[in-house]
């Protein structure tokens, strides 16, 4: 079905099974043409770019990072595709995509040959574009190399929920996304685009739960390895963005939405568990952090500021008794209650109390995630030295920035009888499960 609701839209669809270095794919050339065709047939005043061979080289990348830039776009009904189908990978607490030419010789020349998804997502924030989606069908198979990297797609999902972006991806970390000779197709897009064509409502959550149930199909009929696609919605005023006709779907619940609230100390595992639920019950994540981070970068663009998010919050968000609540309170005024949810992250009680204000409405199931300080310690110093985000902490830095939060209400939230206590000390497959389990009761 065509329509014409977007006043501008852009793709960007990129398709590779030849390279110059790494080992060739199958279907990568044959399923960006197929998803251009039905992007542009739906979506017909689309502005579509499609490239599937020898053209997506580094320098093309880097030009075309630069065009999404200068876009510049004003119009508030606007949309860009971004569809990568080849080889992806992470080295260094980033995600890449690779090009034509990358070079595998050593991690430089891999790094510096292939496209990173933080510079992609950045160029899509400076172009103005309103709604941004972003498909990556980017783990096929580990591509032929003499360095050691890591599987796609963590930080990427981390950054897409900071930044606002929509993105799909075709499966989960340490999974292939499995391409089948019968269909001619890697099986991702190929739902995908299914998805598209028959979903009544094409919201992020509605595709990716399409899309979920296909995939699971042609695995079970066709004895391949697991799949698991996944999905970041985006900003929660978004979830139930009709992303192909550019239209608001609301929904009528015969029950009570659920909305799973997850809290705890800094590293305890909660956007972790938070990516893990959302995935078992396709319900949409939401942290706190990501609208801590957007008042953060919104002031810094107004007021010379060099103090970390932490002072920010303490000093000028959270300075007026009135404002403890701010973070939370605006989640749930962008929220229209149609889908089920969950929220990571709070760290104040008035958030907390915020969202039990809401009980009438929405059925809230609390946790408080509790992992050992030392343990997080390492987590915390792996992340930054794998991000080159900061210089390690020592053990008495992180527990004065444990006890800072604990004292803006964490402390009190692992007390509250409404929250169930998960320890996540030990196997994370336990943790997974053990959480799993109490919601699975909680949402009987």
């Amino acid at each position: 079905m065509k329509n014409e609701t977007w006043d501008k839209a852009y793709a960007y669809i990129v398709g590779l099974d030849q390279y110059e270095h790494l080992s060739p794919l199958h279907f990568c050339k044959n399923d960006a043409k197929v998803f251009s065709e039905t992007i542009s047939n739906v979506i017909p005043n689309i502005k579509n770019e499609l490239l599937d061979g020898k053209e997506f080289t580094i320098e093309k990348s880097k030009a075309i990072l630069k065009e999404i830039e200068t876009i510049d776009e004003k119009e508030k009904s606007s949309i860009l595709f971004f569809y990568y189908a080849g080889h992806g990978f992470s080295h260094g607490g980033q995600d890449y995509l690779t090009c034509y030419n990358t070079n595998k010789n050593d991690l430089n020349a891999l790094e510096e040959t292939s496209i990173s998804t933080t510079d992609l997502i950045d160029a899509t924030n400076k172009s103005g574009i309103n709604t941004v989606v972003m498909i990556f069908d980017a783990c096929r198979t580990i591509p032929q190399r003499d360095v050691a990297i890591d599987p796609f797609g963590k930080l990427t999902a981390e950054i897409s929920n900071r930044k606002g972006i929509i993105s799909f991806f075709s499966c989960s970390l340490g999974e292939s996304s499995q391409e089948l000779f019968e269909i001619g197709h890697g099986i991702y897009t190929y739902s995908l685009i299914e998805a598209i064509r028959g979903c009544q409502y094409r919201t992020p959550l509605a595709i990716n739960k399409s899309v979920i149930e296909k995939v699971n199909k042609l695995v079970t009929e066709n004895n391949l390895e697991k799949q698991t696609p996944s999905t970041t919605t985006g900003p929660i005023e978004k979830g139930n963005l009709d992303i192909i006709s550019g239209k608001e779907i609301h929904y009528e619940n015969e029950k009570k939405t659920v909305c799973i609230l997850i809290a705890g100390s800094t590293h305890a595992g909660k956007s972790d568990i938070g990516r893990y639920l959302a995935q078992q019950y396709n319900f949409g994540h939401y942290e706190m952090s990501a609208l801590a981070y957007q008042h953060y970068e919104d002031f810094k663009k107004t007021v010379a500021f060099d103090g970390t998010i932490q002072d920010f919050l303490e000093i000028e968000l959270w300075a007026k008794d009135e404002n403890k609540g701010i973070l939370m309170k605006d989640l749930l005024e962008k929220y229209d209650g149609s889908n089920n949810i969950i929220i990571s992250g709070p760290r104040l009680i008035e958030e907390v109390e915020t969202l039990l204000s809401k009980n009438n409405d929405l059925n809230i199931i609390p946790l408080y995630i509790y992992s050992e300080a030392k343990l997080r310690l390492d987590r915390f110093n792996t992340l930054q030295k794998d991000h080159a985000f900061f210089a390690e902490v020592t053990y008495k830095e992180f527990i004065r920035k444990d006890m800072r939060e604990l004292y803006w209400g964490l402390a009190k939230m692992a007390t509250m009888n409404n929250f169930e206590m998960v320890m996540n000390n030990g196997n994370i497959e336990d943790f997974y499960n053990k959480v799993k389990e109490h919601t699975d009761a909680k949402l009987k």
